[in-house]
C-alpha cells in the first residue's frame, strides 16, 4: 500500500511538472517592454507607451502617426512537430477622430523559419470601436479585445506574424491599431493516469 501510494504521489508530481513546462510562454519580450527586441519589425509601427496597453508599459502602434497601414512584426519559435499551440494577444484601436474606419491585423504562422513555408494558421482579426472624439479624455485611449487561436505545428520552428491591414489609406487613417501581450504556449494533452 504505502509503494502504491509513493507511487501515485510521483506520478501527480512528474504530471504537474510536465504541464508547467509543456505550457510555458515561447515568445520573448511579448509585451514589448523592450521595445522590438526578439522581433522583426517592418514598415509603418512604433512600440510606444502613450495610447494604452493591457501588459506592462509599452504596446506597438501600426500606422503610428498617420501613415500608412503596412506594419509587420514577427517572431520565430521553437516548435515540436504535431504538438498543439496556442496564440493569444489582446488586439484593439486607437482613435480620437476617426470613428468608422476599422483596425484589422492579419495573424499568421507559418511552417519553419521566415514566411516561405506553408501557413498554419491564417486569421484576420479587427476593431472597430468608434473614437472618443474627446482629445482630451483620461479614459484609457485605447479599447483592446483579448484574442486567442490555436494551431498545431508541422515543424521545429513556426514563425508568427501580425500584419497591419487596417482602412487607413496612403497618408494614414487617424487612427492606430494596436498589439500588446502576446503569448504562445503548448496546450497540454489531457493527463492519463494508469495504475
Amino acid at each position: 500500500m504505502t509503494r502504491l501510494l509513493c507511487f501515485a504521489t510521483l506520478l501527480v508530481i512528474e504530471s504537474s511538472a510536465t504541464l508547467k513546462i509543456a505550457s510555458a510562454d515561447l515568445i520573448l519580450n511579448g509585451s514589448f517592454e523592450n521595445a522590438t527586441a526578439n522581433w522583426t519589425a517592418t514598415g509603418n509601427l512604433q512600440v510606444i507607451s502613450t495610447q494604452g496597453e493591457t501588459d506592462g508599459a509599452n504596446a506597438v502602434a501600426f500606422s503610428f502617426n498617420n501613415l500608412p497601414s503596412d506594419g509587420v512584426i514577427s517572431q520565430s519559435i521553437a516548435t515540436i512537430v504535431n504538438t498543439s499551440y496556442k496564440l493569444s494577444f489582446d488586439f484593439g484601436k486607437y482613435s480620437i477622430n476617426q470613428p468608422l474606419q476599422v483596425a484589422r491585423l492579419q495573424v499568421n504562422v507559418f511552417e519553419g523559419s521566415g514566411f516561405g513555408g506553408s501557413p498554419i494558421l491564417n486569421q484576420t482579426v479587427d476593431d472597430a470601436t468608434p473614437a472618443t472624439g474627446d482629445p482630451n479624455s483620461t479614459d484609457s485611449p485605447s479599447l483592446y479585445s483579448p484574442f486567442q487561436f490555436t494551431f498545431i505545428a508541422s515543424s521545429t520552428t513556426s514563425t508568427l506574424r501580425f500584419s497591419d491591414i487596417s482602412d487607413a489609406q496612403a497618408g494614414g487613417g487617424g487612427f492606430d491599431a494596436m498589439l500588446d501581450n502576446v503569448h504562445v504556449t503548448a496546450v497540454p494533452e489531457p493527463a492519463s493516469l494508469t495504475l
